[in-house]
């Protein structure tokens, strides 16, 4: 039988808080599936481990910045 990977597994692994990466998946940041209980897991642990470490340790490109007014100084 194949361990479904849960939030539980995926906090453990990144050192982020359950109720973080749940937001995260609510909000089509994180890909989740859900069984027949509700209960989420991820059908790729490996990509999600990867992507949570993006978000968290990545910098962002200037061009991603908000660019402020001359007026706002």
């Amino acid at each position: 039988m194949i361990r479904r990977v849960s939030i539980k597994d995926i906090a453990e692994k990144t050192n982020v808080s359950p109720s973080t990466l749940r937001n995260w998946c609510d909000e089509g940041i994180l890909e989740a599936e859900r069984d027949f209980r509700g209960w989420r897991w991820f059908p790729n642990p490996e990509n999600t481990v990867r992507h949570v470490k993006q978000l968290l340790y990545s910098k962002i490109v200037d061009e991603e910045l908000p660019k402020a007014d001359a007026g706002e100084r």
